[in-house]
């Protein structure tokens, strides 16, 4: 499929990532995730997801299916957390020296700064976080917010927030993609 983006909502099944007071990351992740996706195919782009149901993806397993199906973009959405409950914000990691993978932080990056409200933490290179540094294509992690943090949580917790994130992080990958092919 030509322009292919794989959204990988992070954690899953028996692994429910970060606890805030109220939400489990993984539920989160999904959510946000359809709704990228959904948004993407109205827009015209090709979509995929590692995940589309509340179940256990290993790692490996995400980054194998972005390889083998040759994706344009991996995009794998999280939300943080902290001991200490005053950090706040989202922030997006790309692989260090990976020039495109720096330029789709930057897209989708330009996105939140616009939409949303939220503490900004910025774009930073990664070199652990194993998605990113397996996946063949440009890849990038967002942390939407700190779940550990209630006001972040309070404010994620708003299904019109969250649907906010979603068109933030698919009009990011969409006008990357669109440089891409000019």
């Amino acid at each position: 499929m030509k322009n292919l983006v794989i959204i990988d909502p992070g954690h899953g099944g028996s692994d429910p990532g970060a606890q805030g007071r109220v939400f489990k990351e993984k539920e989160l992740n999904l959510w946000i995730a359809l709704r990228v996706k959904d948004l993407l195919e109205e827009l015209g782009r090709n979509v995929l997801l590692t995940r589309e149901i509340d179940i256990y993806v290993p790692l490996y397993e995400r980054v194998i299916f972005a390889n083998e199906k040759r994706a344009t973009a991996f995009v794998s959405i999280h939300h943080n957390a902290f001991s200490e409950p005053s950090s706040s914000g989202w922030e997006i990691f790309y692989y260090k020296g990976s020039g495109e993978g720096r330029r789709l932080a930057r897209s989708i990056a330009s996105q939140f700064k616009i939409k949303l409200p939220l503490n900004r933490r910025g774009i930073k290179n990664d070199k652990k976080f194993y998605v990113l540094k397996k996946t063949i294509c440009p890849a990038v992690l967002v942390e939407v917010c700190f779940i550990t943090n209630a006001e972040d949580e309070r404010w994620i917790g708003e299904p019109a927030n969250r649907q906010m994130v979603a068109e933030a992080i698919a009009v990011g990958i969409d006008k990357w993609l669109e440089k891409r092919t000019s």
